[in-house]
């Protein structure tokens, strides 16, 4: 009887996705990303670690823009205060790793909006979900991997 009723189930599932996608297939959508019971059941920490490194990388990232302010305006005094800071000099020396690793985020980013958007069917409902957890991992290593570079620098963010 329960297999009966498992399988019925996947059945009525398939259709109604399909219905509401109008036949598109999309990527399974894992349960801690549903909007009501997902905080209940996630454990955040996976994605904390690139929350973190994305505040970081912005506290870092505004250091370089006033340098690069006080630069373009003739603010030698602001200049100077901004480069002979000890914690600023680790922020300005680390600006572009940090860079180049948001900018491979991104591209992670914009590899999982393709996957999502499968074009001409290639991938079903699985590998969609596979793919786009590959690319994910990939972007919390890349988080990882920028706070380590951080700590390693002496900053505390």
């Amino acid at each position: 009887m329960k297999k009966y009723f498992g399988e019925m189930w996947a059945m009525v599932s398939l259709a109604a996705d399909s219905y509401l996608n109008k036949g598109k297939v999309l990527p399974k959508e894992e349960i801690e990303k549903w909007p009501i019971i997902g905080g209940l059941v996630t454990s955040e920490a996976k994605d904390m670690r690139v929350d973190e490194f994305f505040k970081a990388s912005k506290e870092i990232n505004e250091v370089a823009s006033s340098a690069q302010k006080a630069e373009s305006t003739v603010d030698v005094d602001r200049f100077k205060e901004i480069i002979h800071d000890p914690e600023n000099k680790k922020a300005l020396d680390i600006n572009p790793e940090l860079l180049n690793l948001k900018e491979a985020f991104g591209r992670n980013r914009t590899g999982i909006e393709e996957i999502k958007k499968n074009p001409g069917g290639r991938y079903d409902r699985e590998e969609m979900t596979r793919r786009i957890k590959v690319l994910e991992e990939q972007n919390r290593k890349i988080a990882i991997l920028g706070m380590k570079e951080i700590r390693q620098m002496g900053l505390d963010y």
